[in-house]
């Protein structure tokens, strides 16, 4: 079993439904955009006890916690084997209603090493770049909504995006000015 098998059949084990993102979920949705990692958002604080992850050590596995300060967004982020070609990442989010929307509304319809993950819809994607706002994240969310369907998914980020953070409005913003020059 690969890695991303691994850490997927461990985090079901563990109750856990995690939800494929970044540059991966990007290239299933059609989007293509090179990265050397896989990464999961899951909601689940509780995979950030260090002891949550001995099963992975024991089969050789090197696991990376980080707890989330009081000033960071999210609960912290899970590495496993970061110096492999591949590792995977699990973000771990704080749990408020918008990102909890993304895991109920994404559907099992993407295989990443022989597993079946769920795969959030675009305009989510689009949602967590909003989140991340770096330059990079950004121009993902313009690619995104280059994709077909672009106008149906700037609708649903919209509708969305309304009730969310004025930074995550403002990042919405800027990613739409170059459109709307």
């Amino acid at each position: 079993m690969g890695r991303v098998a691994t850490v997927v059949a461990h985090l079901r084990a563990a109750g856990v439904s995690p939800v494929l993102i970044g540059a991966v979920a990007m290239s299933a949705h059609g989007a293509a955009r090179a990265s050397a990692d896989v990464d999961f958002l899951a909601l689940d604080a509780s995979l950030l006890r260090d002891g949550s992850w001995a099963a992975l050590r024991a089969l050789g596995h090197v696991v990376e916690v980080r707890v989330g300060d009081i000033d960071d967004p999210l609960a912290g982020v899970i590495r496993v084997d970061p110096d492999a070609d591949e590792p995977v990442d699990i973000i771990v989010g704080a749990s408020p209603a918008w990102q909890r929307g993304i895991v109920e509304r994404a559907v099992a319809t993407c295989r990443v090493d022989g597993v079946a993950v769920c795969l959030p819809e675009v305009a989510d994607l689009v949602l967590l770049k909003l989140y991340a706002g770096g330059p990079r994240d950004l121009d993902d969310a313009r690619l995104l909504l280059g994709l077909p369907r672009g106008e149906h998914t700037r609708t649903q980020v919209d509708a969305r995006v309304a009730s969310l953070s004025a930074r995550m409005r403002g990042n919405w913003d800027r990613v739409l000015a170059p459109q709307d020059r």
